[in-house]
């Protein structure tokens, strides 16, 4: 183990006096070696701090909870001041606020998430040999490559012309590691950009998607985004509401009344009591025809209730998967759209409060999205790291430079 950030940072950038590009990008090793292949949008005359060190610097910044351009400085310059040795290495000094401000403005946020996600999918991959093994007949969840797509708008990230951040993305769900992003256009919807998300993971980590299972919420529930995910090798678990109203009709016809309940799943969770009920079949009539590549549908019910004032409330919807009854039973497909929800606590939520990124006025060029890039990295390598505790595990790494040096080389992990 190295004995702090500082050690680190001096042992890979050797060179960093120079402003040259370091090493390759290795998308197996630790984090911050993906960064190399992200290009330098300065001009290269007058570059005092290289671009790999830059963005290492920020994720760093953002790991131990600094999130503005000045806290980033502000972190870097008490990083030069517990080693006066490092002076003598990056004889610049530490980059300024304006660098920061600089490079996170112009670096392209398509370089920074493909880079990151093919990383995270990597690590993946070699950190679950379970899901990669060939388990026959019905497998339990853990056997499955289960991952969620779902978008979140960063909005107070306003840019000059009134727009916002809007990203679509997608996390594992048993990890939470966000494994893609996207930008969505202004005054347009998520529905097309799932085609480059799941492009974008698909070059990254080729063959990832074959033999997964991506869920989706209703928004999603197209015949063409069916045909997409299938065209990957890729299983789909969709839920159906009212603006599919064909669909939802085909999935009513089913004589669900006389079907019993076939899974259950009960929660307790931030004062409110969820009880999920799952009727399972084959499709019969016309959402056969129509739907030929729904192996099962099914109703869900939820019913909730506030422990607090003891306020009910139930909802029912219908669901559409191409998983066939001999590859998953219905108490698996329950878990999967319970856990759907996991990247909106597990990513959505944990940026919105611990990342602040709804009240972050980050916004001259792509800082927004390169922004929530940031976050989406730290959040990942944290859960990777096996690290629940999001907002405790970045504290410690704000006051622990081991513990952070051993989070970007990727030596910490939570055992068990």
């Amino acid at each position: 183990m190295l004995s702090s950030l500082i050690t680190l940072l001096q042992r890979q950038f050797t060179d960093a006096t120079l402003a040259t590009e370091l090493h390759d990008p290795h998308p197996n090793g630790p984090l911050f070696t993906v960064l190399a292949g992200i290009k330098d949008p300065r001009s290269r005359r007058g570059i005092r701090h290289p671009l790999q060190l830059v963005l290492t610097l920020a994720i760093a910044a953002y790991l131990a909870n600094h999130h503005s351009y000045t806290q980033m400085y502000e972190y870097v310059v008490d990083l030069w001041k517990r080693n006066p040795a490092w002076g003598e290495q990056f004889v610049h000094g530490p980059p300024s606020q304006d660098t920061f401000e600089r490079v996170l403005a112009l670096i392209n946020p398509d370089e920074l998430d493909t880079a990151s996600s093919g990383w995270v999918a990597s690590q993946l991959t070699k950190r679950s040999p379970g899901a990669r093994k060939v388990v026959r007949g019905v497998k339990k969840y853990a056997d499955f490559k289960t991952f969620s797509a779902d978008g979140k708008e960063s909005r107070s990230a306003k840019h000059g012309t009134g727009t916002r951040s809007h990203n679509l993305a997608a996390a594992d769900q048993q990890t939470g590691a966000v494994l893609g992003q996207v930008a969505v256009r202004e005054k347009s919807n998520e529905i097309p950009y799932l085609k480059n998300l799941l492009r974008t993971i698909d070059e990254n980590q080729p063959g990832y998607l074959s033999g997964a299972v991506l869920t989706v919420d209703a928004l999603h529930t197209q015949r063409d985004t069916a045909m997409l995910i299938r065209s990957y090798g890729c299983e789909y678990v969709m839920t159906v509401k009212g603006n599919q109203p064909s669909l939802q009709a085909e999935c009513a016809e089913h004589a669900w009344e006389q079907i019993p309940v076939s899974d259950v799943i009960e929660d307790w969770d931030h004062g409110r009591y969820v009880r999920r009920e799952l009727k399972l079949v084959q499709p019969v009539g016309a959402l056969k025809i129509a739907w030929p590549w729904a192996l099962q549908v099914g109703q869900l019910t939820r019913f909730s209730q506030r422990t607090a004032h003891g306020k009910t409330n139930s909802e029912t919807v219908y669901v559409v998967t191409s998983l066939a009854p001999g590859m998953a039973n219905v108490s698996v497909v329950n878990r999967m759209l319970v856990n759907h929800w996991g990247i909106e606590n597990k990513v959505h939520w944990v940026r919105d409060v611990g990342f602040n990124e709804d009240k972050n006025q980050i916004r001259r060029g792509t800082a927004a999205r390169v922004a929530a890039s940031l976050a989406n990295l730290v959040l990942s390598l944290l859960r990777l790291a096996g690290f629940d505790r999001v907002a405790e595990s970045r504290r410690r790494a704000g006051r622990d430079p081991e513990f952070m040096a051993g989070l970007l080389l990727g030596e910490i992990r939570v055992e068990g």
